[in-house]
């Protein structure tokens, strides 16, 4: 055969792989949430498996560890979904629905003291007339129709999201069971020495419980201590808003602030005076505080990066992930930056012998 001939085949073959990659990713992508998700699982649940693998085999371990998994993550999180669904139905109906005056904190009272605290502010600049009850009166409908609506699409992205809670468990069980045998392929597979490949998977692996400790499981008792609060305060539908503290107690630069700020607010402009300042100093001195000193130190234990690196990677791992990124941000930035010290060691080394010829060194 010609040089043409072994050039074109050649061609086409490489094609062909990148197409078939392509393809490929095309139908796993769909599922990307659920395999990050799985994958997160499995490293953090492996010791779980290995400790249930001492007294039963590896199907049967696997199948144990992804029970507890169940039990422990998803049973709580179905159980909080339905009743977040129950307390926002009861606020649509606040606003639906005229509320009787009492001690309650309503909508219906909220905008009443709202009107009557920004009335001599509104009447000093010329806008007395902007009534606010009689305003969110008049389109008191309006505003829950376009609420309702929007529970059209969260339906949607929840039936979405039951699917890939299915894949994401079925996932974790293989990879349990069977995760050990993709880990000599994928040591041959990284183009570098094998002790330095198994030093990437390691410190990968430590980011993975550095994050999931530093970011899930901080913001958890944050909002928890959050939702103390809310209680303590007489704080109504608090377990809604405990669940969105939650939400927002993962995601870099918001946090609790946003929850319980607004909330002490509301309860302080419609007179529960003892409770709005209550909530207020809680959450400054306590909640804000403990997300401060505890998120930088369990990340940081395990995982040498810098704050801004772990604001960095946090955050554009939401936006490009979805939840999931908050684990894959961090996990990839600590991937880039091994690789990035691989190579600089080579090119330290391959300076060391220009400069020193004569003197025989090994490949790290």
């Amino acid at each position: 055969m010609d040089d043409f001939g072994r050039k074109y085949r050649a061609l086409v073959a490489i094609l062909l792989a990148l197409l078939m990659l392509w393809l490929g990713a095309m139908v796993l992508l769909p599922f990307l949430p659920a395999l990050l998700w799985a994958t997160v699982l499995a490293v953090l649940l492996y010791p779980l498996h290995l400790r249930f693998q001492r007294k039963l085999n590896a199907t049967v371990s696997a199948l144990a560890t992804t029970l507890v998994a169940i039990i422990v993550i998803l049973i709580p999180v179905t159980v909080a979904g339905v009743v977040v669904y129950a307390q926002a139905n009861a606020m649509l109906k606040q606003v639906r629905e005229s509320q009787p005056d009492g001690d309650a904190l309503t909508i219906d009272a909220l905008i009443k003291s709202a009107d009557a605290s920004l009335a001599p502010i509104l009447k000093s600049l010329g806008a007395g007339d902007l009534n606010l009850v009689q305003r969110f009166e008049e389109n008191r409908e309006t505003i829950a129709n376009n609420l309702a609506r929007a529970s059209g699409p969260l339906a949607v992205k929840f039936a979405e999201s039951a699917v890939l809670v299915v894949v994401a468990f079925l996932t974790l069980f293989f990879l349990l069971r069977d995760g050990h045998k993709l880990r000599e392929p994928a040591l041959e597979i990284i183009p570098l020495p094998a002790a330095q490949s198994e030093t990437i998977l390691i410190r990968m692996r430590d980011t993975i419980f550095a994050v999931f400790v530093g970011v899930m499981l901080v913001g958890v008792i944050q909002a928890t201590l959050a939702g103390l609060g809310y209680w303590i305060a007489g704080v109504p539908n608090a377990f809604l808003w405990y669940v969105v503290t939650v939400l927002l107690c993962l995601v870099p630069l918001l946090g609790s602030p946003l929850v319980y700020g607004p909330l002490a607010v509301s309860l302080l402009v419609t007179g529960h005076t003892w409770q709005g300042v209550f909530l207020l100093l809680w959450g400054l001195i306590v909640v804000s505080q403990i997300d401060n000193l505890l998120r930088p130190f369990f990340i940081g234990l395990r995982v040498p990066l810098h704050p801004m690196a772990i604001f960095f990677s946090l955050l554009g791992g939401l936006f490009t992930f979805g939840p999931v990124g908050l684990m894959v941000g961090p996990l990839l930035l600590t991937g880039l930056l091994a690789l990035l010290e691989v190579v600089r060691q080579r090119l330290a080394l391959d300076r060391a012998r220009l400069e020193s010829p004569q003197i025989q060194m090994n490949d790290p």
